[in-house]
This record gives C-alpha cells, structure tokens and sequence, in this order.
C-alpha cells in the first residue's frame, strides 16, 4: 500500500495532494508548523520551526513504494535509499541519490498546481502498477495458469 509523506516545506501543493490521496484512497503523513484541515486519512505531524525533526520523522517512517513530497535533496537521498520515490514541490522526481545535488539548480521556482497533480498521479499509479508486477501470483512466478471454478 502506498502512503504520501508531505514534508513541511511544500504547503502550497497540500490541497492537489489530498485530492489525489482521496481519489487513491492513500494515507497521508503531513508535517507542518500550522494547523491544517484534515481528512480521515491525513495524519498531521506537528514540528516546531525545525525543519530538521520533520525530515528525520518521515526518513524514519517511510517505505519502499511511499512517495515523499519535499523540497529537501538530503530527504529525498534517504527516502530513495529507503526504496520511496521522492517528488519536489514542483512535481519533478528526485533522481538517484549520485546526482540528487546537481537537481537543486531548478527547485526553487514555486509549485504549479495542475502540473504538481499530474505527476502526483503519475508516480502513484506507477507505484501501484509496480506493486501489482510483484504480488502477481501464477503469471509472475511462471507457473500455468489456474483453472476458473466454472470451467471443467
């Protein structure tokens, strides 16, 4: 099952991240500073000004197959090496963990809603579909299909 990490440095794509996570049926950790409105399943993880604390909690919590939000290379390293995908603000997927800090040049440039949403589906039904490639039962494991109750 996959589950969003909203670090708390990307408040401005918060809302195209609950859409998603509502039409996924997903559960979201969002760490944040402020109040949020929350639905049943978003989690808010309150940090004070420390950015820092928020990044260790979601490095410590995060799975392989998660997707985390954050505008932070050195999060988005250990959520890779975790076995997460990692997505900037602006939607763009963090790389691998070798060149994580030459993509730093275009993250600074403010998050575009649609385009963020877009990815966003985008990397949780590639999650999924990665997800379903491993647990494929007969197919998968090269072993002959099973006969349907129905057929004789």
């Amino acid at each position: 099952m996959t589950d969003i990490y909203l670090d708390v440095d990307v408040d401005a794509i918060y809302l195209q991240a609950m859409r998603a996570a509502r039409r996924y049926a997903l559960e979201v950790y969002v760490i944040s500073r402020d109040y949020l409105p929350v639905d049943e399943n978003v989690h808010l993880i309150a940090v004070e000004d420390d950015q820092v604390n928020g990044g260790a909690w979601i490095i410590a919590n995060i799975l392989r197959g998660d997707i985390c939000v954050t505008a932070d290379p050195g999060v988005a390293a250990k959520c890779i090496e975790r076995g997460a995908l990692a997505l900037s603000p602006a939607g763009r997927q963090w790389g691998d963990i070798g060149n994580i800090d030459a993509q730093r040049f275009g993250e600074q440039r403010p998050a575009e809603a649609r385009g963020f949403a877009q990815r966003l589906d985008k990397a949780i039904l590639s999650t999924r579909t990665a997800s379903a490639r491993i647990f494929t039962p007969s197919r998968w494991l090269g072993k002959p299909d099973l006969p349907s109750l129905g057929s004789r």
